[in-house]
């Protein structure tokens, strides 16, 4: 029988790998853990947006469960950037680039050092399709875990989201509200950790990849704060070493069928059109035919087809303009409807 370690084993087997054992010793690595499979942890973490700041804690926790399901984690980090912070800028001009530049930096870890698996974390618009088209690209067994969705602040009340900042701009240049209700606006609109609350690119990502079966299911409604997330994100891990034992490579879940469930889902929830670019990306990546007429011919499949759970978990979509968050009652409805 094939062992776990297939892949690393080039760097930990044998006399003359007895120096890249020794490197291996320095980060934590004992006599027994040679014959682990090695999974890298691909962790977005960062401070330059909500998104990802609580990204470092879900890692921790997968790195833990890692190990304990008998696989030996080594974690390393990409880099991000915050559309919603250089939107209007030079710096947008880095947005699309960036998803390359997270993409290579994955598969350029993975590959130069021979893991066995990846289990990768993003919540921000480039690095959720970057490590999709790395997971597709290298074809190594993989789990992608959403950062999870920011919590709606409170204003006079009503919930605010990012959008709420947004739109007070402009009520403040028409003089309909004063500078210091678009600053209350400002101060809380972001109350905490986790993506842009509404179907923007990050949460219509991650809805896709559940979607396609590369991330747990439920675990693109979950709030980034609850604790539900972080046990989603060791479930990943324990599902992962499962893949590795078993070879179940990412190709075999990227089929066709999937992204056209992915576009469905898409389309029925009145995603981010941010998820054409980036599914032709990752389609391309994993070898699998689509092309931008594919999303017209499911649009109109998908145009029939009307899920209470859409209405529930979509209410930051719904007569409102966008604006809201969707509650717990709201979640645990659409779950029950989803089951």
């Amino acid at each position: 029988m094939m062992s776990d370690n297939r892949r690393s084993k080039t760097v930990t087997q044998g006399v003359q790998r007895s120096p890249n054992r020794a490197l291996l010793r320095g980060v934590g690595f004992g006599d027994e853990d040679f014959d682990k499979p090695i999974v890298g942890v691909a962790n977005a973490h960062s401070t330059i947006t909500p998104c990802n700041i609580g990204i470092g804690a879900l890692a921790a926790r997968a790195e833990a469960a890692l190990k304990a399901a008998g696989a030996m984690p080594q974690m390393f980090g990409t880099i991000t950037i915050s559309d919603g912070i250089s939107m209007g800028t030079g710096g947008m001009k880095y947005s699309l680039v960036s998803r390359e530049v997270i993409a290579d930096s994955i598969e350029t870890v993975c590959q130069g050092q021979s893991l066995d698996g990846v289990l990768a974390l993003g919540g921000c618009d480039k690095n959720m399709p970057g490590a999709m088209i790395a997971i597709a690209r290298m074809n190594i067994p993989a789990i992608f875990v959403y950062g999870g969705t920011i919590k709606p602040g409170h204003y006079q009340g009503r919930d605010l989201t990012i959008m709420s900042a947004f739109e007070a701009v402009g009520q403040y240049t028409v003089h309909k509200i004063d500078a210091q209700e678009l600053l209350e606006i400002e101060r809380r609109a972001c109350p905490g950790a986790g993506s842009c609350g509404g179907m923007y690119t990050a949460n219509t990502m991650s809805s896709i990849f559940e979607a396609m079966g590369m991330s747990l299911p439920y675990s693109s409604t979950m709030a980034a704060e609850d604790e539900e997330k972080a046990e989603s994100a060791a479930q990943s891990a324990e599902v992962l070493v499962n893949a590795i034992k078993k070879q179940i490579l990412p190709r075999r879940i990227l089929t066709r069928q999937a992204f056209e469930n992915a576009i469905a889902v898409a389309m029925a929830v009145g995603g981010s059109t941010n998820a054409v670019l980036h599914l032709l990306a990752i389609a391309h990546a994993a070898q699998v035919p689509l092309t931008i007429d594919d999303f017209e011919t499911m649009r109109a499949r998908a145009g029939t087809v009307r899920f209470e759970a859409v209405g529930t978990l979509c209410r930051h979509r719904s007569a409102s303009g966008g604006r809201h968050s969707p509650s717990d009652e709201d979640i645990a409805c659409a779950r029950r409807v989803a089951r």
